[in-house]
C-alpha cells in the first residue's frame, strides 16, 4: 500500500462528495444511475441526498458547458467530473494508438473536456481513452504519457484536475490498481493528475 499523494492535489479536490453518474446515451449493462437529458438528470441527484453528478456524454464537442453551469448553480449542486470514455468508446480514439491522427484527435478531444471541466468548475475522468496497451506495452505506455503531459498542461494552467481512472482487469490490461496510477504519475511526471 502506498500513501503517496501528488503534492499538486488542490484542497477542493480532496474532499469526498457523495455523486452520482449521468449520461445521455449509455449501454443497457454500463453503472449510470441516471439517463437522458443531462439538465433533467441535474434535479434527480439532489433530491436523493447526492451533492454532484459524474457526467458522460457521448458527443462533447456539441456540450453547452456554459448552460450546464448556469443550471448548475441555480440547483445549488456540483459536477464532479467529465468522463472522457466516449472518446474510446463512441469514436474509437486512444492515446496510444498506432495512427498519429487518432492520437492527435484524442488529445484534442480531452483538451475540449478540459475547457467544458474550468467552465463548470470539475475533473475530467481520463480512463478508456488511454486505450490498450496489446503487444506493445512499453511503447504504448510511453504514448500514453506523452500524450497526457500535453493535455495535463492545459488542465494545470486552468486548474482542472485530470483524474487517471484504475479500470478493473476484465475491461483494461494495464493500470488497474490506485497503486499502478501513481506509478504511471509518477514516471510520466504527470504532478498536477491524481
Amino acid at each position: 500500500m502506498s500513501n503517496r499523494k501528488p503534492a499538486s492535489a488542490q484542497t477542493k479536490w480532496t474532499t469526498n462528495k457523495l455523486a452520482v453518474t449521468a449520461a445521455e446515451n449509455a449501454a443497457p449493462k454500463a453503472p449510470i444511475l441516471f439517463r437522458g437529458d443531462i439538465g433533467k438528470s441535474l434535479v434527480n441527484p439532489k433530491a436523493i441526498g447526492h451533492e454532484a453528478l459524474e457526467i458522460q456524454f457521448p458527443d462533447h464537442w456539441g456540450f453547452d458547458a456554459d448552460a450546464l453551469a448556469t443550471h448548475r448553480d441555480s440547483l445549488g449542486m456540483g459536477i464532479a467530473s467529465l468522463v472522457s470514455g466516449q472518446l474510446n468508446v463512441r469514436m474509437g480514439l486512444s492515446l496510444c494508438h498506432d495512427d498519429p491522427d487518432n492520437v492527435a484527435k484524442a488529445i484534442d478531444g480531452l483538451k475540449r473536456f478540459v475547457d467544458a471541466a474550468a467552465v463548470v468548475d470539475s475533473g475530467v475522468v481520463v480512463g478508456w481513452v488511454r486505450g490498450q496497451l496489446g503487444d506493445k506495452p512499453e511503447e504504448r505506455l510511453a504514448k500514453q504519457g506523452k500524450a497526457l503531459r500535453e493535455v495535463n498542461k492545459l488542465a494545470a494552467e486552468k486548474k482542472v484536475p485530470l483524474c487517471i481512472e484504475a479500470i478493473n482487469h476484465y475491461e483494461r490490461e494495464s493500470q488497474n490498481s490506485a497503486l499502478q496510477i501513481l506509478d504511471f504519475i509518477e514516471t510520466y511526471e504527470l504532478t498536477q493528475a491524481y
